[in-house]
């Protein structure tokens, strides 16, 4: 008996050693398997330009309708609607599930409006800027958020990223990152995922896709930390498309960003989704190579978000005028701890954050703001920390920073 106790123990712990990081579709609402939910726009249209996952609803802005459709996380089904802003194109989430549309489209004075829990719209004027086709956002819009956007390169004379502090849904500083070294080059769908108050990914398509600092100054090409182009470090048929997103679970960071496949088609559905941990040595960590459904050249984008959830990263794509699918990226890899190589990792659980890490450890829990929340050392192997209504933390462990969105 004990030793078949020893090789059950033996065989569960290889099981363990060899478990792996996976990606499992979920659901695919879409042309191409004629299942596009109801009032999902799958003609030739531009209406339909992008998604927000909030409170486990994907939500879908119709800037022509001026109706915000809803359907659910779990299934891709139709569920409801209401009314919207008809200038608007451009919807989002922020961390803390708030939904945030930008516009008018096209032009030259940017406004966001955050929809309130009663239904009404707060404007937030950005003031005038370059046309701009997809802010995006980091943090809480009611509080303090970070709104990014990589507007128009006008040829021969300025290109630029923008970084807007929103504190009280009140514009309070303007960051701009000079990359006049691209003003040669044109176009205006360019598109920033946040990583951060400090950081983002800048894309321009069928160009390439770079991590840019605002602390930092950039005069070349070379100074970006480019990591998708059409040579290496990963190489793509069509270099690069609109559209993406960040996200980090158990210690590691991904980029998921729409590609061609197997089709050749542009804007069909078709990703990637790459682990840019070490930013020098970026891998494709996963592909789905067939199509959602035709070539979608306008609009220019593949749009994704990431919601990380304690049993994994749930990941919602639309394509538009192919419709949505979702899927789950799981690790069931177990978290080493040792003295010399100390890991970490932090996920939320029913409103408290979770730090997993060595005893003894200090663990510092900071607001978006930088102000500390709370502190403690770790004692057990799960700790759980008050994030004291914040809907979005920053966990400082064993000399790693970690992003919990509650």
């Amino acid at each position: 008996m004990k030793k078949l106790l020893f090789l059950f123990a033996l065989l569960l712990i290889s099981f363990q050693l060899f478990a792996a990081v996976t990606v499992t579709p979920l659901w695919e609402r879409s042309r191409a398997l004629g299942t596009a939910a109801t009032n999902v726009t799958i003609d030739i249209s531009t209406t339909q330009r992008t998604i927000a996952v909030a409170r486990d609803t994907i939500f879908l802005q119709d800037n022509v309708d001026g109706v915000m459709y809803c359907y659910s996380a779990a299934t891709g089904d139709y569920l409801t609607s209401f009314a919207s802003n008809t200038s608007d194109m451009n919807l989002t989430a922020d961390d803390a599930g708030n939904l945030v549309l930008f516009g008018p489209e096209g032009a030259t004075n940017l406004k966001a409006h955050v929809r309130e829990a009663n239904g009404t719209y707060t404007e937030i004027d950005f003031g005038a800027t370059k046309k701009v086709m997809f802010p995006t956002i980091v943090g809480n819009i009611q509080t303090k958020a970070y709104v990014w956007t990589f507007p128009t390169i006008s040829g021969g004379t300025e290109a630029s990223a923008f970084c807007y502090e929103v504190t009280n849904k009140l514009v309070s500083n303007v960051k701009l990152i000079n990359l006049n070294f691209l003003k040669n080059m044109t176009g205006r769908n360019h598109f920033a995922t946040p990583i951060s108050s400090d950081s983002v990914i800048l894309n321009m398509p069928n160009g390439f896709t770079a991590f840019i600092d605002k602390t930092k100054t950039y005069s070349l090409i070379a100074d970006m930390g480019t990591f998708i182009r059409a040579t290496l470090p990963v190489v793509n048929t069509f270099p690069t498309q609109n559209g993406g997103d960040y996200f980090e679970y158990k210690g590691r960071k991904y980029y998921v960003q729409g590609t061609v496949g197997t089709s050749g088609l542009t804007y069909a559905g078709a990703f990637k989704i790459y682990d840019v941990t070490n930013p020098a040595s970026v891998s494709v960590f996963y592909e789905r190579t067939t199509d959602l459904g035709v070539e979608a050249a306008a609009p220019e984008i593949m749009h994704f978000q990431a919601v990380v959830k304690a049993d994994g990263v749930y990941i919602y794509q639309y394509a538009p005028l192919n419709g949505m699918a979702a899927y789950k990226l799981a690790d069931d890899t177990p978290t080493a701890l040792t003295e010399n190589g100390v890991m970490s990792s932090c996920y939320a659980e029913n409103g408290v954050v979770k730090v997993v890490a060595p005893l003894g450890e200090r663990v510092e829990l900071y607001n978006l703001a930088g102000q500390l929340i709370t502190s403690t050392t770790t004692c057990e192997s799960v700790t759980s920390l008050d994030a004291e209504a914040n809907h979005f933390v920053i966990v400082r462990v064993a000399g790693q920073t970690h992003k919990v969105v509650l």
